[in-house]
């Protein structure tokens, strides 16, 4: 033949066509390819990265699930991926639950990785290990305990009905349109948390006051320390101190616009690194709150880079008793009686 089959290209672009003898015939072509070396080898596929971990403020059941109450499920995520997932999804996420082989034999086939997110934390009827589930608790979602130390979720806050303490509710209980966080029946305490929680600045409030501001009221310096009742050596005001990073006009506008604040307490440079302020180079604010008219008549012992600002004059105090009176000088005693006697 004078031409190769037709669709045939060799991998090398070159082939190489050779005749039959004149004693043999057949039909068609035959296509002979050479021997090639082998392919090496591919390199190992790296192995899985491990899944991350949930925030240590989460609780988890291993195993655990929640019967129902199933909000939308993903697959092929990690708990902390999960996690994110149900902060988006709002205050109806109390927790998720996590696809874990246990070796059960549940028909709903979860699946290593699956997340379903959940609006319920009830897990007291449901077998993790038969659907091969763990279970992931949200903790300071809406009802969950609260307290200064343990505060709620990011869109929840904590209403403070029982003084230092009370339970989680959620930003929509008191943002909802017509209502706002200082007109839904909470005390002063959870009002405040409620409007640093859930209501968002328009933008960061400056740090010094501005030409077109009115000015303060004025405040009343109690002492250098943190603010105190009479006769108390600590912290004994209605509500748990409120506390931030602000300058002192700052400081002292938003007490002056809360009307349970009682006084503040307001260091340029704090000693300690509360709130963080210290490291960021920022003063600090305490505000203290109350709700039966406490006043702040003296100041604590230590911190004494703090200064004390009273909202309304301090009560006076009693003057000091007067001096006693000199006791006047003892009267000479009397001469001598002479008596002459005549014999």
């Amino acid at each position: 033949g004078t031409s190769g089959p037709a669709g045939v290209v060799p991998s090398d672009g070159t082939m190489t066509w050779v005749t039959m003898p004149w004693s043999q015939s057949g039909p068609g072509w035959k296509v002979c390819w050479a021997a090639q070396p082998p392919s090496p080898p591919s390199p190992p596929s790296s192995p899985p990265s491990p899944p991350s971990s949930p925030s240590s403020n989460w609780i988890a059941f291993s195993p655990g699930c929640v019967n129902g109450n199933n909000l939308v499920i993903y697959e092929n995520m990690t708990t902390a991926q999960c996690q994110e997932l149900c902060v988006a999804y709002g205050a109806a996420c109390v927790g998720f639950e996590f696809g874990v082989d246990h070796g059960g034999d549940a028909p709903t086939d979860y699946q290593p990785g699956d997340c379903q997110l959940s609006s319920s934390a009830d897990t007291s009827a449901c077998d993790g290990t038969f659907y091969n589930l763990d279970f992931y608790f949200r903790p300071g979602g809406p009802g969950d305990a609260c307290s200064v130390s343990n505060p709620c979720a990011s869109d929840a806050f904590c209403n403070f009905d029982g003084g230092n303490s009370g339970s989680c509710e959620a930003c929509s209980d008191c943002t909802s349109p017509g209502s706002t966080c200082y007109t839904c029946g909470l005390p002063a305490a959870g009002a405040s948390d409620c409007n640093s929680a859930c209501v968002a600045p328009s933008s960061p409030p400056p740090s010094l006051p501005p030409p077109s501001l009115p000015p303060l009221a004025p405040t009343f310096i109690v002492g250098t320390g943190y603010c105190r009742e009479a006769g108390q050596a600590t912290n004994t005001f209605d509500f748990p101190s409120i506390t931030g990073c602000q300058a002192l006009f700052e400081c002292k506008a938003l007490c002056q616009v809360d009307a349970a604040c009682a006084a503040i307490a307001w260091a340029a440079s704090p000693d300690e690194n509360d709130d963080g302020c210290k490291l960021a180079g920022h003063p600090r604010c305490v505000r203290y709150l109350t709700s039966s008219g406490q006043l702040a008549a003296e100041t604590s012992a230590c911190c004494q880079e703090y200064t004390c600002y009273s909202m309304v004059p301090p009560p006076p105090s009693l003057p000091p008793s007067p001096p006693s009176l000199p006791r006047p000088p003892l009267a000479p005693p009397p001469p001598p009686i002479e008596f002459q006697v005549t014999v």
